[in-house]
């Protein structure tokens, strides 16, 4: 019997609740890695998490949740949905330090490996992202990987989302080099408006920051000229229009512009903000 027909019988004789109903760590002993390419590995995983949460986790139990990070992902590996499933739920938790940075390491290799499977590679830089935000000594290999990344390299849907990615990442621990990776992002297609809005914000957060008004006003603007550039590079982005907008209002405000002239500003951004409520889908992260 071969592991994947001996984990097809284990849950076909009813769902476990929990990893000892499978026999605890020495169901995945000596065999993490083979376990971890079964169609079965989300369902496992989901046990082993549990049991990460219960208390002082098994080896095993760590040796597995590893292995399932690194599982190769394809058509005769696993399905790359199934993928993006685990490592969701895998980013999601809470992990040890140790398990943390074993997790972290494998997550940064596959995003730099250009071979690896394209989803693979965006779900690992969104769970690389998760837990540098949890971790945060953890966040120097992925910032590293962040700057080094060549935009005619990759796949565009890959940089359209390492854009977003790179944006949050400047957002959390400011760095020159980041905004330098966004700018390198703008001259791809794909990823253009998102590179381009990240700018935006960027720009927006060094204006709040500043004491200077005029500084103030120049960041504003800066930040204004991104958004209203994201919305040239790809026409349906609300967010854009909405920042561009309300950055027109506070200039307007701080001209003096008669109280009209305000209105019909809230007005626009109320408009965008109904019909973006009305046809767009839920809100998911730009890596899920």
């Amino acid at each position: 019997m071969t592991v994947e027909e001996e984990v097809h019988a284990a849950f076909a004789a009813g769902a476990p609740e929990r990893l000892a109903d499978l026999g605890g760590a020495d169901f995945l002993r000596g065999r993490e890695v083979d376990l971890a390419r079964t169609s079965w590995m989300p369902d496992i995983l989901g046990l082993a998490l549990a049991e990460l949460s219960a208390g002082e986790p098994d080896p095993a139990v760590e040796d597995f949740v590893v292995a399932c990070a690194a599982a190769p992902v394809g058509r005769k590996d696993v399905p790359a949905s199934d993928y993006k499933d685990a490592m969701q739920a895998l980013a999601a938790t809470a992990l040890p330090e140790e398990l943390a940075e074993r997790c972290q390491a494998v997550y940064v290799r596959r995003v730099a490996d250009r071979q690896d499977h394209e989803v693979a590679r965006w779900v690992a830089l969104g769970a690389a992202l998760q837990i540098a935000l949890m971790h945060p000594d953890l966040r120097h290999a992925l910032i590293g990987v962040l700057v080094r990344l060549k935009v005619d390299a990759n796949p565009p849907e890959f940089l359209r989302r390492a854009a977003k990615i790179v944006g949050v990442a400047h957002s959390h621990w400011p760095d020159s080099s980041l905004a330098a990776a966004l700018d390198r992002l703008t001259h791809d297609t794909d990823a253009r408006d998102e590179a381009l809005f990240e700018l935006g914000m960027v720009s927006l957060r060094a204006g709040l920051d500043a004491d200077a008004p005029g500084t103030v006003d120049r960041c504003f603007e800066k930040a204004r000229g991104y958004f209203d550039a994201s919305l040239m590079a790809r026409e349906h982005r609300p967010d854009a229009f909405a920042y561009s907008v309300v950055l027109s209002m506070l200039t307007a405000l701080r001209r003096g512009d008669p109280a009209e002239e305000l209105r019909q500003h809230a007005a626009v951004v109320q408009r965008e903000i109904t019909v973006a409520h009305v046809w767009a889908p839920p809100v998911k992260p730009t890596w899920g």
